[in-house]
Formats: C-alpha cells, sequence, structure tokens
C-alpha cells in the first residue's frame, strides 16, 4: 500500500484515508475476478482506478472523497430501495434529470435518489448459478453478481472489468417460486475498460470457410445435398431478433438475417454456453457476421437452418464485407438447384392463392388483419405486471404474454423508454374496459429493447412466464388477445372480490382463476383452433402467428360483484315497475284509495342472469349467515341471500337437503333468477293519480338468488366438499396425500404442447393450515361484518376452553363427536335470553336483548367418539354407529344460538350429521353442557319430552354424513306432511292444534296496510342488530301442486321472524308445525308461530310454472257442484239466466268509501273533501244448468256484460247514477203481484227492474266461477235445509231444500 500511496504525494489526510479504502477494496473485491497476474497487480489495478476516476471527472478534478466503492454483495444486502448513481454528474445536472423524470409522467413516483457509490465489476454471462445459462448478463466481483440490463451493449464489453459512471439499482421479488429476492442493476451510460487486457483467444476463421452474404445461404440451405461438415461465415443484417426461448430445459434464440435490401433472410439457431448472451448484444439492422455455422434440419418441422457450434464467434461489422474467391465452390450447386427451387416456389405459391381465396371466403366478417409496425414510446404504467400488461405512452398498451420474458421484465418500469421491432397494432376498444382502445402485441417473431432506463424510483415486479397462470391459461386455451385481455381482467376482479378475507391469495393464484379461466374461455371456436406452432410462428413466410388476426367482438357476458349485482337489479327493478299493471286492468277503475295502496303494498320483480344484455355469470362464496335464514353468496363487496333447491335423481323432484359441505365453496353460477322484492308505502286518493310518483312515500326492497346446486359449478371446493366428492368418486380407500392435494387446490403441472414449447412449471407448495385451515370455512361463514377477535384462554385450559386460533390448535389436540339424526327443527326467532355457559365471561354484561336463535329435536345414535385427528371430512365407522342395539335412541334438543344460527339453513329433519366438538378429548363433554333450556322463544311450551338439552357451542361443527343403517326404524320419529286437501279434510280442531303440510303458494297478499317503521332487534353481544319490519304480515294462499282449487290459507308476522325470502307464488314450500285454527265462518286457516318452520322446496316466480299459465278450469255441473263430487272451487259452468236477484249500483269517495254523489263526498262527521269517485257495480242471480242451480255474484264490467249494456249505454247509467249516488235493485224487496217496480217514480230503477226481468238478461251464459269464501259444506248445507212445497200443473210437491250453491264470478261470457 506504501507503494501506492507514494504515487499520490501531496494527498490530504481525507484523500489519503480514501486512497487507502480505495486499495483494499481493490485488493478484496476486484483483484480475484481481474485475471492479472504479477507482485504489483493490486496495486497497478488500484492506480489504475484512481486514475480513471479522476480522468472521467475532468482535468483539475479532486478525488471524489464523498463516494465509496460499493462491493455487490454489500449493494445487494444492505440497500432496499431503489438509487441511482453518477459518479460524474453535478449537483444540478442531476436535478434537472430528476425534475424532468418527474414531469414527464403524471404518476405518482419520485425521481430515483442518488447514492455516492462507485461500482466496478466485470462484465459477464456467467451468474451465480453456474448451470443456470439464460442469455442475461451480470456484474461480478469476488463477493457475488447481479444481474444487469445495458443500453446497446459492445461486444468488446463482455469479460472486461468495467468502471460504470451511471447506473440504478432496483431491488425486485423473486422471479421464480423457491427464489430467494434480489435485485438488478440498470447500466445507463456506457462503462469505462478499468484496464486494456489483450483480447482472449478466439477460434479463427478458417482460410477455406466460406464466407456469404445472408442471401446466398438462404440460396444454400434450399440444396438437399450439401457437404457433410461444411462450415459456413455468413454475413447480414438483423432482421427480426425472435425472443429467448426455453423448450424442454433447453434455452435457444433465432436471429433471421438478411443482405441489403433483400427480402429473402436466412434464420440462425443460437444455443449453447457462452453463445446465448448474444441476444443481448444483437441490434436490429446492424450487420454482423456469424462464423463456423452448419447447416440443420429441426426434426419437428423440418425446416433448415444455420446452427451454431462451439467454434462460432459473433462480429460486429460496420459495412458488407468484399466477397473474394470463396463463392466459386458453390456457384455449381446453387445452379443446379436455382431451376427446382423456382418450379417449386411456383407452385407453392398457387397452391397458397388458391388456399387463401377459399380462407378468405371463409373468415368471419367480425375479425380483422393486424399491422406489424415499429415502434418507441414511454412506459407511462404498468398495468398487471404478472400478465405482462404496460400502457406505452399514455393511449397505447402493450401486451408481452406471447413472449417468453426469461428476464422477468427488468427495466420495464414507468418511465423507461424502449424500442419495439415487428409488433402487432389491433384495436381492442370496448374489449375490456380499463384497457387502452390498441395494443401493441409481441409475438414469437417480435423484439423489445430499452432505449433509456427509468429515472423514477419505482417499485419492481418481476415477470414470471413460468409457472404463471396466465399464461398457462394463454397456451393451454390457444386464445386470442381479446380473449387472453378480458382474461386477466376477470382474474384481477376475483383477486379483488375474494382475497384475502374469503380466499388465500396462494389459492387463487394456484387453483381457483385457473378453473374460472378454463370454464368460461373454452368455446367451440376456441376448441377448433390449431395448436400455436413457434416454429411457424418464427421462422416461415408470410408470418403467421395467434395476432396476425383477432376479432373485435365483445366478450359476451360480464361478472359484476355481489353488490354491483345488487345495484343492478334494483335499478332494473325500480324501473320496470309499473303501479297500474300492478292492478288488475278490469277492476282498476272500480277501486278505491285503500284497496289501490292495499295491492300497491308488495310485488316481485323477476330476472334471469342468462337473459341480461349483456349475459351475467355470478360468482360468490356460500356461507351460512348468523343475521338470517338463508345461506348466503357473498364476496368482499356485499352478500345476497339465496334461495337453493336441488333435484332429487329418481324422481327429478326439487328438495331442500343442502349438504353442510357447500359451506365454504366459491362458486359459479351462469343460470339462475335474481328476485327483486319490492315494497311500497303509497297513499293514493285514487286510480287517476298512479302516473304521480308525489303520493308514493316509502319505499324499499329485498334482493336475493334463487338457483338449482345442480347448475352450480364449484371454483373451489371446502374440505369438506372436496373430501366427500372423493369417497363418491374414487372411495374411502384414497390415499390421504391425494385427498390433502385436492382440499388445496393445487394446480396441475402445465403439460406442454406437442408443437409448442415445454413449460415446466414448478407445483406450488400444499397451503398450510394457517393459509386454508379446515376451520376457515367456518370463519367463511360467518358475517364479516359481525367477525368479532377471538378470546384469548388462559394456558392450560382444557374441554371448550382450548379454542382454534388461525387454524392452529391450542392445547390438546383432540376432538370428540357424536352421531344424531335431526327430527325436528324450529323456525328462527328472535329469544330473549342467552345460555350461560355460551356467553364469555368478559361479555357477562351483554347478555340482555335479543338475539337469533332456533331449537331442533335430534335422536343421538351411539356414544361419544374421540378422535385424533378432526373427523368433519371422514366417513362413518362402525364403532359411531351403536352396534346392534335394540334400545330406543336418547332424545335431545339442541338449541342454536349467537355464531351457531349459521347452520340454520344447512341441517334438515331426516338426515344424519356428525356433531364435532374441537380441542378436547372429554368424552362427557356434551353431557357437561346438558342443562334445562336457557332460551325459549314467545309462545313455547314450557315443557320438552326431551331428557337432554344441549346448548350448540359456535366452536362446534356439523357435517352431514351417509345415512344411518336403521333410518328405517327412526322413520317414524318424523312428522308426516300432509297434503292441502288431506289438512282440510281433517275434523275442526277443538283448538290450536300443531299442522304440518307441503303445498304450492298460489298467491300472496300483504295484510298489513299502516305505516311500517324500522326496528333494530338487538343481538347477541356487542354485534350489530338485525334490521326488521315491523308491522309486515302476509296472507299465503296455499294449495295443492295438482289441485289449485282447494286453498288453505296461511298467515305470517314477521314482527319476531327474519324476514323469509323465496315465498313467491308458485314456489312449493313445506310447512312444520304451524298452528291450525277455526275462523268465525268456521274455515281452517294456519298461523305461523314460534314453533313453526318452513323450507321452500321448490323456486317460484319465473323459475316455476305460474298457476296463470294454467289450462282453463274445467268444465262442471252445478248438480256434481253441489253435491261434492267435483273437488274443485274453480270451475266453468255453462247456464241460463233464471233470474236477477239484485243489481246495486253506487258511486263510493275513494277515500272514505262513503256514497260520493254529484262530485263530491255526502260524509259530514267528519267531513271528507275528496273529488274523487269510483263507480262500483254488483249483481246477484239464479243461475239453472239442468242438474241444479247456484247464486252467483258478479261485479263492475261483468255486471254490464250480465244486462247487456253497450259501452255507451253503461256510461250513460254511470252519469244517472252519479247523479243520485246510491241506485240498488232487489226483486226480493217487492212483490210483482203487487206492482211494486211499476209504481216506482224513479226512472233509472223502473228501467232497471225492466231490463232485469226481461228475456234478454235471462239468457244463456257461460260463466267462470269459484265458491264463495263463505260456502258451506255439503254437511251443513243438508242441515239447513227447508221443506218447501211445489206444484206443477194439478200436482203439489212436498220436499226438503237446501240452501243454494253461492259462487263468485271471475268471468261471464254471452252465449248465443
Amino acid at each position: 500500500m506504501d507503494a501506492f500511496l507514494r504515487e499520490f504525494r501531496g494527498a490530504s489526510d481525507v484523500e489519503v484515508l480514501w486512497l487507502q479504502e480505495v486499495y483494499a477494496f481493490t485488493q478484496k473485491n476486484l483483484l480475484p475476478v481481474a485475471e492479472l497476474a504479477g507482485s504489483d497487480a493490486g496495486r497497478l489495478l488500484a492506480s489504475g482506478l484512481v486514475r480513471l476516476v479522476k480522468a472521467l471527472l475532468g482535468e483539475g478534478a479532486v478525488l471524489p472523497v464523498s463516494y465509496r466503492l460499493v462491493s455487490l454483495s454489500h449493494l445487494l444486502s444492505l440497500q432496499r430501495s431503489p438509487c441511482c448513481s453518477h459518479l460524474t454528474w453535478s449537483s444540478s445536472r442531476y436535478k434537472s434529470w430528476a425534475s424532468e423524470g418527474e414531469q414527464e409522467l403524471a404518476v405518482n413516483h419520485k425521481a430515483l435518489p442518488r447514492a455516492n457509490l462507485i461500482l466496478i465489476g466485470r462484465l459477464t454471462d456467467r451468474g451465480p448459478e453456474e448451470q443456470v445459462h439464460d442469455g442475461s448478463l451480470f456484474v461480478r466481483d469476488a463477493s457475488g453478481a447481479l444481474h444487469c440490463e445495458l443500453v446497446k451493449p459492445d461486444l468488446d464489453w463482455l469479460g472486461k472489468l468495467l468502471l460504470f459512471p451511471s447506473w440504478n439499482y432496483i431491488p425486485q421479488s423473486a422471479v421464480r417460486p423457491g427464489q430467494e429476492a434480489g435485485g438488478y442493476l440498470e447500466i445507463s451510460e456506457a462503462p469505462v475498460p478499468l484496464y486494456t487486457a489483450p483480447a482472449p483467444p478466439t477460434p479463427g476463421e478458417p482460410q477455406d470457410q466460406p464466407r456469404l452474404s445472408a442471401e446466398r445461404a438462404r440460396e444454400l440451405l434450399l440444396v438437399r445435398r450439401c457437404s457433410r461438415g461444411l462450415r459456413l461465415s455468413v454475413y447480414g443484417e438483423v432482421a427480426h431478433l425472435c425472443p429467448l426461448l426455453t423448450i424442454k430445459e433447453k434455452t435457444f434464440f433465432y436471429c433471421l438475417l438478411r443482405f441489403s435490401e433483400s427480402e429473402a433472410a436466412v434464420p440462425v439457431l443460437v444455443m449453447g454456453r457462452g453463445k446465448l448472451c448474444w441476444h443481448r448484444f444483437l441490434q436490429q439492422g446492424a450487420l454482423y457476421l456469424f462464423s463456423a455455422l452448419r447447416v440443420c434440419i429441426l426434426g419437428v418441422t423440418g425446416h433448415r437452418v444455420l446452427c451454431v457450434t462451439p467454434q462460432s464467434s459473433l462480429t460486429s461489422l460496420p459495412c458488407a464485407p468484399q466477397s473474394s474467391g470463396e463463392q466459386e465452390r458453390l456457384q455449381e450447386i446453387l445452379r443446379e438447384s436455382r431451376g427446382r427451387r423456382e418450379r417449386r416456389e411456383e407452385t407453392e405459391r398457387q397452391r397458397r392463392e388458391e388456399g387463401e381465396g377459399e380462407e378468405e371466403e371463409r373468415r368471419d366478417r367480425n375479425r380483422k388483419k393486424s399491422k406489424v409496425i415499429p415502434y418507441k414510446g414511454v412506459i407511462t404504467r404498468v398495468l398487471n405486471m404478472t400478465a405482462g400488461l404496460f400502457e406505452l405512452d399514455g393511449r397505447l398498451g402493450l401486451c408481452l404474454a406471447y413472449q417468453q420474458v426469461l428476464n422477468g421484465g427488468r427495466g420495464l418500469r414507468p418511465g423507461a423508454r424502449i424500442e419495439l421491432h415487428d409488433a402487432h397494432l389491433l384495436f381492442v376498444r370496448n374489449t375490456v374496459p380499463g384497457l387502452p382502445p390498441m395494443m401493441l402485441c409481441c409475438c414469437l417473431r417480435g423484439s423489445l429493447a430499452v432505449l433509456e432506463f427509468s429515472r423514477l424510483g419505482s417499485g419492481f415486479e418481476p415477470f414470471p412466464w413460468l409457472g404463471n397462470l396466465y399464461c398457462r391459461a394463454l397456451m393451454e386455451g390457444q386464445l386470442e388477445v381479446g380473449e387472453y385481455l378480458w382474461g386477466c381482467a376477470a382474474v384481477e376482479t376475483l383477486t379483488r372480490r375474494f382475497c384475502p378475507r374469503l380466499v388465500s391469495l396462494s389459492r387463487m393464484a394456484f387453483s381457483v382463476a385457473g378453473r374460472f379461466l378454463s370454464s368460461v374461455l373454452v368455446t367451440e371456436e376456441t376448441g377448433r383452433r390449431h395448436k400455436r406452432d413457434i416454429y411457424r410462428e418464427m421462422l416461415e413466410e408470410p408470418h403467421c402467428c395467434p395476432l396476425v388476426e383477432y376479432s373485435l367482438l365483445a366478450p359476451s357476458w360480464r361478472t359484476p360483484t355481489i353488490s354491483e349485482l345488487s345495484s343492478l337489479i334494483e335499478t332494473q327493478g325500480w324501473g320496470a315497475l309499473s303501479l297500474s299493471s300492478l292492478l288488475p286492468a278490469s277492476e282498476i277503475q272500480h277501486l278505491t284509495g285503500p284497496e289501490i295502496n292495499t295491492r300497491l303494498t308488495w310485488s316481485v320483480y323477476c330476472q334471469r342472469v342468462e337473459q341480461l344484455e349483456p349475459p351475467v355469470i355470478v360468482l360468490g362464496l356460500l356461507r351460512g349467515s348468523c343475521g338470517s335464514a338463508c345461506v348466503q353468496l357473498a364476496d368482499q363487496t356485499g352478500s345476497l341471500d339465496c334461495v337453493l333447491v336441488e333435484t332429487e335423481p329418481n324422481t327429478g323432484h326439487t328438495w331442500a337437503g343442502m349438504h353442510t359441505a357447500w359451506a365454504g365453496c366459491l362458486v359459479r353460477l351462469q343460470t339462475c333468477s335474481v328476485i327483486m322484492e319490492r315494497f311500497l308505502r303509497t297513499e293514493f286518493p285514487s286510480w287517476k293519480e298512479l302516473e304521480d310518483s308525489q303520493f308514493i312515500r316509502e319505499r324499499s326492497c329485498r334482493v336475493y338468488v334463487q338457483f338449482s346446486l345442480d347448475n352450480v359449478q364449484i371454483l373451489s371446493q371446502s374440505s369438506a366438499m372436496a373430501a366427500l366428492q372423493s369417497r363418491e368418486s374414487e372411495g374411502v380407500g384414497r390415499g390421504r396425500e391425494e385427498q390433502e392435494q385436492e382440499q388445496e387446490g393445487t394446480a396441475p403441472h402445465c403439460q406442454p404442447e406437442a408443437s409448442g414449447p415445454s413449460v415446466k412449471e414448478t407445483a406450488p407448495e400444499p397451503e398450510t393450515d394457517r393459509e386454508i385451515p379446515d376451520s376457515s370455512v367456518q370463519d367463511s361463514w360467518q358475517e364479516i361484518s359481525l367477525k368479532s377477535p377471538p378470546r384469548k384462554k388462559p394456558a392450560g385450559e382444557t374441554g371448550l376452553g382450548n379454542s382454534v386460533r388461525k387454524g392452529k390448535a391450542v392445547g390438546l389436540q383432540a376432538w370428540v363427536s357424536v352421531l344424531l339424526r335431526l327430527t325436528e327443527k324450529e323456525g328462527l326467532m328472535f329469544r330473549n335470553a342467552h345460555p350461560i355457559n355460551l356467553v364469555p365471561e368478559n361479555q357477562a354484561g351483554n347478555r340482555t336483548g335479543l338475539g337469533l336463535g332456533f331449537g331442533a329435536t335430534a335422536s343421538l345414535a351411539g356414544g361419544p367418539q374421540v378422535w385424533s385427528t378432526d373427523p368433519r371430512n371422514r366417513p362413518l365407522r362402525e364403532e359411531e354407529q351403536g352396534g346392534e342395539s335394540n334400545s330406543a335412541p336418547l332424545r335431545a334438543e339442541l338449541q342454536f344460538v349467537g355464531d351457531s344460527v349459521r347452520w340454520f339453513a344447512l341441517i334438515h329433519p331426516g338426515r344424519l350429521y356428525r356433531l364435532v366438538a374441537p380441542n378436547t378429548a372429554d368424552p362427557n363433554v356434551f353431557g357437561q353442557l346438558s342443562s334445562p333450556p336457557a332460551v325459549l322463544p314467545v309462545g313455547a311450551p314450557q315443557g320438552s319430552q326431551c331428557p337432554l338439552f344441549l346448548p350448540v357451542h359456535p366452536d362446534w361443527q356439523l357435517q352431514c354424513v351417509e345415512p344411518h343403517p336403521r333410518e328405517e326404524s327412526w322413520r317414524q320419529d318424523l312428522q308426516p306432511l300432509r297434503s292441502v286437501r288431506d289438512a282440510l279434510s281433517l275434523p275442526p280442531p277443538p283448538s290450536s292444534s300443531l299442522l304440518s303440510f307441503s303445498g304450492l303458494i298460489l298467491n300472496r297478499v300483504t295484510l298489513d296496510e299502516g305505516k311500517r317503521k324500522t326496528v333494530i332487534i338487538q343481538s347477541q353481544g356487542s354485534k350489530p342488530g338485525v334490521t326488521l319490519d315491523c308491522g309486515l304480515s302476509v296472507q299465503l294462499s296455499v294449495c295443492d301442486a295438482d289441485r289449485h282449487s282447494q286453498c288453505l290459507k296461511v298467515y305470517i308476522d314477521f314482527t319476531q321472524v327474519p324476514y323469509i325470502p323465496g315465498l313467491l307464488p308458485g314456489a312449493r314450500v313445506n310447512f312444520h308445525r304451524l298452528e291450525s285454527k277455526l275462523s268465525r265462518q268456521g274455515k281452517v286457516y294456519c298461523r305461523y308461530t314460534a314453533l313453526s318452520c318452513l323450507t321452500v322446496v321448490g323456486l317460484g316466480g319465473d323459475d316455476s310454472h305460474s298457476p296463470n299459465l294454467d289450462p282453463p278450469p274445467p268444465l262442471v255441473d252445478l248438480g256434481d257442484w253441489a253435491s261434492n263430487s267435483v273437488h274443485s272451487i274453480l270451475g266453468r259452468v255453462r247456464c241460463h239466466v233464471s233470474s236477477v236477484l239484485l243489481v246495486d249500483l253506487q258511486w263510493t269517495c275513494s277515500q272514505c268509501a262513503s256514497v260520493f254523489k254529484q262530485d263530491r263526498c255526502t260524509r259530514i262527521h267528519p267531513p271528507c273533501s275528496s273529488e274523487n269517485g269510483v263507480f262500483q257495480a254488483r249483481a246477484k242471480f239464479v243461475v239453472d244448468d239442468g242438474s241444479g242451480f247456484a247464486h252467483v255474484v258478479c261485479r263492475n264490467r261483468d255486471v254490464s256484460t250480465l244486462l247487456r249494456l253497450g259501452g255507451a249505454e253503461w256510461e250513460e247509467l254511470q252519469r244517472e247514477v252519479g247523479v243520485r249516488g246510491h241506485v240498488k235493485y232487489d226483486r226480493r224487496g217487492t212483490s210483482d203481484e203487487d206492482g211494486g217496480w211499476e209504481q216506482c217514480e224513479d226512472s233509472v230503477l223502473l228501467s232497471l227492474s225492466t231490463l232485469c226481468c226481461s228475456a234478454v238478461v235471462c239468457s244463456p251464459v257461460q260463466i267462470t266461477c269459484r265458491l264463495s269464501p263463505g260456502s258451506l259444506t255439503l254437511q251443513q248445507r243438508l242441515e239447513k235445509a227447508q221443506l218447501k212445497r211445489f206444484t206443477i200443473d194439478d200436482f203439489e210437491f212436498l220436499t226438503w231444500v237446501p240452501p243454494p250453491l253461492q259462487l263468485n264470478c271471475e268471468e261471464l261470457t254471452r252465449r248465443h
């Protein structure tokens, strides 16, 4: 060192210290890689370094003591943020450079901070992993090596020790799975050699080696017979530089050379150690000389190419070399082959022209051709680095997914200036929202080079082509660019919607997104496409690749989020609302204001997602809900209640037996209905103001989804579903390892295509229980907004005190389970207490208020079983089934309160379940928790026949297992479901009794007309409340599916019951334990109580066969109807009008229903100021069809049809009645013998009486009618029969005559 310091005499103390650091750094980090010999090599190297630095700084410059030399290992380990170093720049130049970089892009990134570091290293193609050779360049010193990217590198730099005056350091994450994070260098200025070393010996070009231009070399390739072992030297311009490719663990690239302006190009295959780095130095359009090339034939396609050999070298030429005598040896061969080649080309040209003409006719009109252009621009934004999508100059897109970007896209950061060659320009406007309207895509013939690195300190995420979800889908699906861009947008949407709260990022990347893309991007057109041929894409003319043609068609469907879908249906539902359409057209003018407001209270809007424009695909996670009685379809933006059914394979009937394994599954729905129930509170005075929205005081809605599980595709299975499908498809004996792989959703290896690159992916490691635990299914069931943090337990606590936190058991690793068969299930209601032993001690003060809960009765099979592993997803074993004991099973009353309410929609009577208590080995855990019921709903009986009361802990799990062997012996425990006909035929109950039946909802009416107000019922603990609509009561008309004539009224009051969706006309419902009551008219009706429960087993709305589309009612005889020979309440009767008993015509006030006379209401106390009146008509007449007679009541328009009045006559009659207010003709009120009607002075009444007695009215008619609600049964009519005397001629008859049949007319038509 003393000799070194003597060379710099006169240096200051600070400079001496700096020189000492330079000398020590040189000895440690540079000398081992400098390849210098001699004892003074270190001193000479350090001295040359200092002198070079001073020369770069300029004459008279002092030593840069503020700079320090940095080794590559220190730079990699200590520098965590991007930085830059500019040794020769002044501060003002750096500030100007940084300011220009920040102002050039409208992005939120600052310029690279400056670091006073000096970087020296050897430029080489040998990285830290000697076995990996992918053409990358490295800067190496004795401490390590770093990837580097250079702008227009020179071949002379390779292998030399260089000083880098200006460079950027960019940290980066791992490019491949399992690789450590690191960083790379961006060399922004030309480096300077530290010393001039003799050029390394290179294999000289033999004197007898022919040196050919690219044009002559191409002619040589067309010769079928060449001299074996012939080596050529070929020079030419680089016409096309293909990207580096790795296929079957071999890395190579092609470059196509041409000479001068010739269109013909010769392909050169470059591969092998030490040759792949040529790809970094070759520049398109530059002239190069390749030596020692040999002629090869590709075994895959048969193409003839020139291939490098170990003796090959690359030389950059300023101009084309002069030809000497090397071509004389080949002239004879070329001359012989030229004639054959020309004839062959002519034949191929004719065949190609004929084929192109036919292909042009078959081409779809919507397909366009891309343009191949060069382009220079600045990367303004990284759209999706993983998908290889960028934005150029704020107006163009760039897609690199059709290439293997082996360097991970280093240097492609916002602000970088790049140059593209042979890029395809495509117009993709409106294809994918959020992308530029034009895209530049690089195929395997295109190339990309960085002209200037970014000045911004933006981070860098590598583009991992290997193991990339997007690129795998691109290769496997042979996707066009439009499909690929849409798939990228869809995957981003999926990730935002479900990660990380509902689906882990690793599962989304390796399983869910792949299944989704494979399911939605496979079409008939995709299946007919040819597989991608990479060799044709790079070598053949005319150019052929997937980017040559593209489609302008936008995606035919969309995948909105749950919140977007809900908002869309709400917008459409309110937009499609027509108040007049909710009222019967024939009755709308005869309805009063209260009647109109009552009928407008509730309506439903149904929309099939496949019928939307464009069609919608619904994605969501199925989970139980702690705040409703339904399973929910959720993502991170919201949730929707679901009404689910499943089809029985044998019978084709639908039922609601949803398996517990469905909870936690991420599903895709392409066929389903979205239902919007609309609730209005209106104050319309009459039908004339229906178009005035100011009379709508309040409106609200409920949106939910209806679908069948048969139309569901699972994108991500829950662990229970994976185990269930594994047992069904491959049996119980399947290996545990395969089951775990399926449960964790491990992505399969991408199989290489025969004609494409063989992509070997690194399979992701199975996700740990922490990432996707079995208990995550439970967590996903719970409401996101209601999820509370886990409670910490003291160490050593056993039983239920041991909790599971993030999938890792704390305490004893054991589970206890018991089998039970559900026999009864109560409805979900709000309860006024909570079980004491289920409320944590720190929440003891929150036991007040109402909480959702329900009860269930079950029969226990066998005794508790202790497991060493979680038994939820395991098959049934013999020891669980209780042996062959014939003793009666133990009955238990299960109580679900709080978070355990999520099981309500997942468990059903008649099915066998395994109840699992985690983190305990105590077989008596269920017995310890048994206690008298701490929670009883209002109206529930105070006694129970169950000896065991078992509150279900929120941590416990329920799993549906295979049917129990003794299921037939337990069938008697289930309460049978009656039909509506059987329920109506039961003897009238002396008092309230419980009734279970199944039926079809024929009609739904909202009963309460009062003002509804929103009430919040406080739920358990400190969780948010559940909103109820207080005062909402509905009446359901329920009938049998095959007989709509007999209806049973069911009344539900949603005061203490969460709202139940799916109760639509056409839905099939199973009602359990409804209270049966007798009305004042002696009719049976049912009421939903605290112990009641209902299940929708058949979808209503558009998913059902609407009763309005049923065939017309049958023709019946009045005699058969009166004798109950016909079990129908609706029918058509062809009869004769015998007489008209009553005609009541009245103008009624639309608001108070008083008489409306002379355009004003007649009510005085209190006075009514209404100015709207409605005309109402009612008539009662006798009909006879020869088999019997009946009294029929008709209203409004049917009255005019009965009286044979035309439109003008009917309106004139209304005006006459309007003067009087009320006109009533009652034949029973006077006698014809007294001439009462003839003496009437009212002309209207007199004309009406004359008309009713005329033969015009008493004529044949056909009526569609139904039995009156107060009609007597046959037994009641016989009991009230009266003795009457009849005289026919001279004979008198005395007989018992029952009361006439009472009918209500729904439609009346005259028979001619």
